[in-house]
């Protein structure tokens, strides 16, 4: 998305996950490269909560596995769940998204 370090730490913000799952499918040798793709599978219309896939591929075209995970923004001032600013979300929600993509009102819960 083309966020760095240095853009969270000026807005004093920071992703937050709340549930990571790795799940394993095929063995990935030491040294070897991998490539990721990412999609977003669920999102508040504001960004304010989403998930993510991560499919890791070996260099053989391979799946190797699957991290899926859930999380939100965090204040990094006031220690508080947050919504992002506008170009962030836009950002977010601009990422490709799942076949099984779903939307939600509220944290967890798919229209």
């Amino acid at each position: 998305m083309g966020l760095d370090h240095k853009t969270f730490t000026s807005l004093q913000l920071g992703p937050i996950l709340f549930r990571e799952e790795l799940i394993y499918m095929r063995e990935v040798v030491l040294n070897e490269t991998i490539s990721v793709k990412t999609t977003l599978t669920q999102s508040t219309p504001d960004a304010s909560r989403w998930s993510f896939r991560h499919e890791l591929y070996r260099s053989d075209g391979v799946k190797a596995a699957i991290v899926n995970v859930d999380g939100a923004w965090l204040d990094l001032t006031k220690r508080k769940l947050t919504t992002p600013p506008k170009d962030i979300v836009a950002r977010l929600l601009d990422l490709p998204k799942s076949e099984d993509y779903k939307q939600t009102d509220v944290p967890g819960k798919a229209q």
